[in-house]
């Protein structure tokens, strides 16, 4: 079956200045085979499913690269806290009493929630990774699942790690691929910091760690180690391997050259380090540097939702607040950090994060027919600054609908939302 999607304007990502203000994308299997301005003029084929795409824009599907999916189930869970004393006295305490059902159910509502909001893959770090496998596969949309590496028992983590990926990764027509974590150099000890970077790469695949995220983490490495996390984690050889560096808040000049080194990007979340007032990332100086810096939400629990759209209005409002500098994280600047670079982040920029002939068909439909949304002088400063995840219409994924004028068709969204508030009952009721 083939899908042609007319009508739309185009925001390929490709160039800047290649947006098409009217034209048609045709979808054969799972990637996009011809992209042009105009009419489709070969209609002849009955079995064409077309997709009306007027008065919309279609951009490639957006990727967080850093989330904590089943924390959809700690949503509003101890506001009000600084990261530490929100992560002891709240978050891991609750997330002690979760059991493989809850992340489950709570996996469930994350990709709801990214599939209504234009969100087609992202990245996550949380515990119970087959049930969220499970859940995302699913679901119809992409996920990178990580094996958190943390605590006394890290060395049985990087072991489960090795039959996890191996009964996980690349399965779901290739839409769940396998990554390690090790949570952070404050929570994580020297040798399994070693270790998870000798198992990566052993297992050629990439690692996903928090970084520099508060000043806290900072002056504890450096009392401990005597230097700064970034430099502590080229010590251990976490570098060595393809790396996607969740915050990087607070990080010199000389972390900056080491992440442009050895390649590392830095998945920038601006709305959780505003909520837990850890600071403003750099983004600006690094991607000036030329440092690849991709988007992401943080956990629904400290930001509080998965919306991309609203990331990168608040990404780009942040750095020209921060550097006193209106022209700073232009809206196509801020588009190109939730698709290419996220794809660039993930060593998916042959497959997704464009829409271009040959790459995957990931293929979100913004509705510019509302209010908020006209007139259009700049059609990516619309999307960025006044559009929200409400404004998505149509969501593809390899090539298969997943949303289609508004409503999920892999998903029972009633039913996860009754799952979702019992799930949560339950756990509080739990000792």
């Amino acid at each position: 079956m083939k899908t042609l999607i007319k009508d739309c304007c185009i925001i390929k990502m490709t160039n800047e200045n290649e947006i098409i203000k009217k034209g048609y994308i045709l979808i054969e299997e799972d990637k996009i085979s011809k992209i042009g301005e105009g009419e489709y003029k070969d209609l002849k084929d009955e079995k064409l499913n077309i997709i009306d795409g007027e008065g919309t824009a279609a951009i490639p599907g957006l990727i967080n690269t850093h989330t904590h999916c089943s924390m959809t189930l700690l949503r509003g869970y101890g506001e009000g806290l600084p990261l530490m004393k929100w992560l002891n006295e709240k978050i891991w305490p609750f997330e002690a009493k979760l059991d493989a059902e809850d992340i489950y159910i709570g996996a469930e509502l994350a990709a709801l929630e990214m599939i209504k909001s234009g969100t087609t893959c992202f990245l996550d770090m949380y515990y119970f990774e087959d049930d969220i496998c499970k859940a995302v596969g699913q679901s119809g949309i992409r996920g990178i699942i990580c094996t958190p590496v943390i605590g006394d028992d890290w060395q049985q983590r990087i072991e489960r790690f090795k039959a996890f990926y191996k009964r996980n990764n690349g399965s779901f027509d290739g839409r769940i691929i396998n990554m390690l974590a090790p949570h952070a150099p404050y929570t994580c000890t020297r040798e399994s910091l070693e270790q998870s970077a000798k198992a990566a790469k052993e297992m050629n695949c990439g690692l996903h760690i928090h970084i520099a995220e508060t000043l806290d983490e900072v002056e504890t490495i450096n009392k401990t180690y005597g230097c700064s996390p970034v430099e502590f984690l080229e010590q251990t050889g976490i570098f060595e391997n393809k790396v996607i560096a969740a915050h990087c808040v607070h990080i010199s000049d000389k972390d900056m050259e080491i992440l442009k080194k050895y390649n590392v990007t830095a998945a920038h979340c601006p709305q959780s380090n505003m909520k837990l007032s850890s600071g403003i990332s750099p983004v600006s100086k690094m991607l000036a540097l030329g440092i690849n810096v991709s988007l992401g939400t943080d956990g629904a629990s400290s930001n509080n939702n998965l919306d991309m759209i609203e990331e990168m209005q608040t990404a780009s409002y942040l750095q020209k607040l921060s550097t006193s500098d209106a022209t700073a994280l232009s809206p196509y600047e801020t588009l190109e950090m939730a698709t290419v670079n996220g794809a660039k982040a993930l060593g998916l920029e042959k497959e997704i994060g464009k829409l271009d002939v040959g790459m995957k068909a990931d293929i979100v439909l913004i509705d510019l027919n509302k209010p908020h949304m006209v007139p259009i002088f700049d059609v990516c400063a619309n999307i960025v600054y006044s559009g929200s995840g409400k404004d998505v219409k149509t969501v593809i994924v390899n090539g298969k609908t997943v949303m289609e004028d508004y409503v999920v068709k892999t998903m029972n969204e009633k039913d996860i939302l009754n799952s979702v508030k019992k799930s949560v009952e339950n756990i509080l009721s739990r000792q």
